[in-house]
C-alpha cells in the first residue's frame, strides 16, 4: 500500500516524502500486538487499503497513526479502523489518543470531528496536536465481537 501512496499522502502522514521512513515505520508496525502497541489493517479482497496503529506514550495516552490508500479515501475505512483501534486501546487501559496532524490535512481533522470524540486541538507552526478522549459515546454502538 505504501509503495502506491502518492507523495501528497506520504507528506500528510509522515510530514515528508521519504519512502525510506515509511519502510522503517512498517518495521515498527509489524511487531506483535501488546498492551503498548497494536496495528489493525483493512483489506478489500486481498489488497491492503488501510492501516491504523497506536503506540503507548505514557500512562493512559497513546500516539495514533493512520494511512488509507489514496483511491479509498472518504469511504469510511479510516473511521472504521479508528473505531476498532480505540476499542482495542480501551481494552488495554488507554483512554486518550494523541496525534500530530498537519493543519492542511483536512481529511484527518474532519475524521476526528466525525468520530465524535471529545478532542482538543492546539496548533503550532502549522501542526495540530490532537488529543482525543476515547470514552465511549453512549450514542455510538460498541465495536467488537459482541456488538
Amino acid at each position: 500500500m505504501h509503495t502506491a501512496a502518492s507523495n501528497q499522502s506520504l507528506y500528510l502522514r509522515f510530514f515528508g516524502y521519504s519512502r525510506t521512513a515509511v519502510e522503517e515505520y512498517l518495521t515498527v508496525l509489524s511487531r506483535p500486538a501488546s498492551r503498548t502497541h497494536q496495528a489493525l489493517t483493512a483489506r478489500v479482497g486481498s489488497r491492503l487499503v488501510g492501516i491504523a496503529a497506536f503506540e503507548r506514550l505514557t500512562g493512559d495516552t497513546a500516539e495514533v497513526a493512520l494511512l488509507v490508500a489514496d483511491d479509498h479515501h472518504e469511504r469510511g475505512i479510516g473511521a472504521l479502523l479508528m473505531e476498532h483501534l480505540a476499542q482495542a486501546a480501551r481494552n488495554n487501559g488507554i483512554r486518550r489518543f494523541q496525534a500530530d496532524v498537519l493543519g492542511e490535512n483536512d481529511l484527518a481533522l474532519r475524521m476526528v470531528h466525525d468520530l465524535g470524540w471529545a478532542a482538543q486541538m492546539r496548533y503550532h507552526d502549522g501542526i495540530a496536536r490532537v488529543v482525543a478522549d476515547l470514552a465511549p459515546d453512549t450514542a455510538t454502538p460498541p465495536v467488537g465481537p459482541h456488538s
